[in-house]
């Protein structure tokens, strides 16, 4: 956040509007009086439950430049690491991170603004603190999740960078999508990352009843086998010798899939778990559509 005061209050529209459970935060602007919010000794990270009732807290604790929230199985790390530090002190909060990682029992997700730079992230020219945040990760098999050269540092005036990686258990990958960075206006000069996590922890995501699909009450099972067919034919007729048809087999299938539900069933409306932001106006969210539009013309 970058102790923006306008990024602070946005939040909770931002986490309205993307329907999130769990915010990881770096640099807030203040830390919440709510029994929801955990921060670390600096006030320099902080995580935020902001749908309680979804998410079950088993316990917390933090340190200097990193707080970590246990919920079910699961154990969530928000950090910051300044660059205005020697290499000794961020070697001694990694240090600390990664053996509060390795007390942690369960899968674990990492995230933060580390102010580092590694190629596994996007940084072609990597610095030594990339290169010790990725001997860490390897130690205690976190993989990063960062897809592509996305940015998401952006000041104008100043080159955009990548200072901002999520992190998760090797076992935990395959249970997250959607990782992305946001376009949305944050208010400040670091864009917001999301995705979703799914699988056994009670988080809500976007495949849970409350967040759409459809309404398999209303199944009608004869249409749905009538559709499934050409679906069949799709995946025996693909070819998956290369990681790229892979890729495009296993897109074109759910695509097929949830064609067929389409055909054979109602979608059921999406509902939000948390109200908007009791000042949040249509005239306000006019307002950032016409400014993130002049942002991309600029």
């Amino acid at each position: 956040m970058n102790r923006s005061r306008l990024a602070d209050e946005l939040l909770y529209q931002l986490a309205f509007e993307s329907n999130t459970d769990i915010v990881f935060i770096s640099e807030q602007y203040r830390n919440r009086d709510q029994p929801t919010w955990f921060s670390d000794p600096l006030s320099t990270s902080a995580i935020w439950i902001s749908s309680s009732r979804n998410i079950r807290v088993e316990g917390h604790g933090s340190e200097e430049g990193f707080v970590w929230v246990r919920c079910e199985a699961m154990t969530f790390f928000s950090c910051y690491l300044t660059p205005n530090e020697s290499i000794q002190q961020f070697r001694t909060k990694i240090d600390a991170l990664e053996d509060a990682i390795f007390n942690t029992q369960g899968e674990v997700i990492v995230g933060g603004d580390f102010n580092a730079k590694a190629i596994e992230w996007g940084m072609p020219h990597p610095d030594s603190r990339g290169r010790y945040i990725l001997d860490m990760a390897t130690r205690t098999g976190l993989i990063v999740l960062n897809e592509r050269e996305v940015t998401t540092f952006r000041r104008p005036g100043y080159s955009e960078t990548i200072p901002d990686v999520s992190f998760a258990s090797e076992a935990l990958v395959p249970r997250i999508v959607d990782w992305k960075v946001s376009e949305s206006y944050t208010g400040s000069d670091h864009q917001a990352i999301t995705f979703t996590v799914y699988g056994r922890s009670e988080a809500r995501c976007r495949f849970s009843p409350n967040s759409g699909g459809w309404n398999f009450g209303k199944l009608d099972t004869e249409r749905f086998c009538r559709a499934l067919p050409p679906v069949c034919r799709l995946m025996a007729g693909s070819e998956v010798d290369a990681r790229e048809r892979v890729e495009r087999l296993v897109e074109s299938t759910m695509s097929g899939i949830a064609s067929a539900c389409d055909a054979c069933m109602p979608r059921k409306a999406p509902r939000h778990c948390k109200r908007a932001a009791y000042w949040w106006t249509a005239e306000i969210a006019e307002l950032r559509k016409r400014c993130l539009r002049l942002r991309r013309i600029a």
